[in-house]
C-alpha cells in the first residue's frame, strides 16, 4: 500500500471519529447537566429520605437511592475524564473509561429491572440482598455494620450465605441480553408519574416534532445493541493493542508514513480500525441516559415508598428483624431468632 493510501486512510479515519463523537461528545455533557435538574424536580423527596440513608437495610429504598447516587458520582467522574481524553486524541486511555463507565451502566439496567421485578412481586428480602450484594462488591468499603452482615450470614444462611459474593459483570451482561426493551419501558411507565421529567420532555417534542411516542426519552435505552460491541472495546484494553493504539495516538501524516493499516490485521480485531471506532461511538449513546435513569430510581422510591411503611413491621419481620426503638439517631433491632440486640447509630454523610 502506497504512502498516498495510507495518508487517505488515515484522514478518512480522523474525519469519521470527529463526526461520530462531537454528537455524542455533547449529549453525554449534556446529560451530566440534567442530572442536577433531577436532584432539584425531587428536593422534597431527597429531603425525606436522607435521613434514612443512615440506617442501610432497614430501609431498603432509601439504600437503593443511595447506591444509584454512588454510581452517578462514579459515572460523571468517568465521563469528565473520558471526554477530555477524545479531546486529547488519547485513544489508550479513553476506550479503557469508555468501558468501565459502560459497565457501571449495565449495572445501573440490571439494577432497575430486578428491582422492580421484586417489588411488584412484594419480595423484599430478594431486593434487599440485591442491593445489599451490589454494595458489598466494594465491601471493604462497605457501609453496612459488619455486625448486620454476619448476623446475616449464619443467622439466615439460606437467604444471605452468599451475601458478600460480588456480581459479576459477565452475569449481568448475559442477564441483559434476555431481557426486552419493550418489557422494560412498560414497567417504567407503571411508575413514572404524569409530571415526571421524562414525560414533560414529550410534551415539549409534541409542540415542536408533531405526535411523539408516550416515553420517546427511553428508546436510546437499547442496551442490546451495545453489548455485542462490548467485547470490541474490550479488545482495547489488551496488551497487544497497546502498541497498535499508542502509535495511532501519535502518528502525525505531516512527518511520519510509516504506519501500514495492513498491520491491523496482525492483531486480533474483530474487523478494521473503523470497526473499533464505531463500536466506541454506538456504545458511548447508551452513555448519556444517566439522568433518565435517575428518575427511575426516583420514581420507583416513590411508588413503594407508602406500601413499605404501611408494611415495614412485616417487611422486617420476613428478614427475622424485630424493630424495638427507632429516633433521629439511633435505631435499635432485635434478631426474632436469638433475641440479639443490635443499636445502630447514625451515620453522618
Amino acid at each position: 500500500m502506497t504512502s498516498a493510501e495510507n495518508l487517505r486512510k488515515l484522514n478518512y479515519y480522523e474525519n469519521v471519529q470527529k463526526k461520530l463523537f462531537l454528537a455524542t461528545k455533547k449529549t453525554i455533557e449534556h446529560d451530566i447537566e440534567l442530572i442536577e435538574s433531577i436532584n432539584e424536580l425531587y428536593k422534597n423527596e431527597y429531603d425525606q429520605l436522607k435521613n434514612n440513608f443512615v440506617f442501610r437495610f432497614i430501609y431498603p429504598l432509601e439504600m437503593l437511592v443511595e447506591l444509584a447516587d454512588n454510581i452517578e458520582k462514579k459515572s460523571i467522574i468517568l465521563k469528565k475524564n473520558y471526554l477530555r481524553c477524545i479531546d486529547e486524541n488519547d485513544y489508550i486511555s479513553s476506550p479503557i473509561l469508555i468501558r468501565s463507565d459502560l459497565e457501571l451502566t449495565y449495572f445501573y439496567y440490571y439494577l432497575i429491572i430486578k428491582s422492580l421485578d421484586y417489588l411488584k412481586n412484594k419480595n423484599w428480602i430478594d431486593f434487599t440482598k440485591l442491593i445489599i450484594r451490589i454494595d458489598m462488591g466494594k465491601s471493604k468499603n462497605s457501609g453496612f455494620d459488619n455486625r448486620l452482615v454476619d448476623m446475616l450470614k449464619t443467622v439466615f444462611r439460606e437467604e444471605f450465605s452468599n451475601i458478600d459474593k460480588k456480581i459479576h459483570i459477565n452475569d449481568v451482561i448475559k442477564y441483559l441480553s434476555n431481557q426486552n426493551i419493550k418489557s422494560f419501558k412498560d414497567k417504567v411507565f407503571e411508575i413514572l408519574n404524569k409530571n415526571s421529567f421524562l414525560f414533560e420532555h414529550d410534551k415539549i417534542l409534541y409542540k415542536t416534532k408533531g405526535i411523539v411516542e408516550k416515553g420517546s426519552m427511553i428508546d436510546n435505552s437499547n442496551w442490546q445493541k451495545t453489548i455485542n460491541h462490548y467485547g470490541s472495546i474490550s479488545e482495547i484494553v489488551h496488551p497487544t493493542a497497546f502498541f497498535l493504539v499508542d502509535k495511532l495516538s501519535s502518528f502525525d501524516p505531516k512527518k511520519n508514513n510509516e504506519l501500514n493499516f495492513i498491520d491491523l490485521k496482525k492483531f486480533n480485531f474483530d474487523g478494521d480500525l473503523m470497526g473499533k471506532i464505531e463500536s466506541i461511538n454506538l456504545c458511548m449513546s447508551l452513555l448519556s441516559n444517566l439522568h433518565i435513569l435517575k428518575e427511575i430510581i426516583i420514581n420507583i422510591y416513590i411508588f413503594y415508598s407508602n406500601e413499605f411503611n404501611k408494611n415495614k413491621k412485616n417487611i422486617l419481620n420476613s428478614f427475622g428483624l424485630k424493630l424495638i426503638n427507632e429516633a433521629n439517631d439511633i435505631i435499635e433491632i432485635e434478631n426474632i431468632n436469638t433475641k440479639d440486640v443490635f443499636k445502630l447509630k447514625k451515620i453522618n454523610n
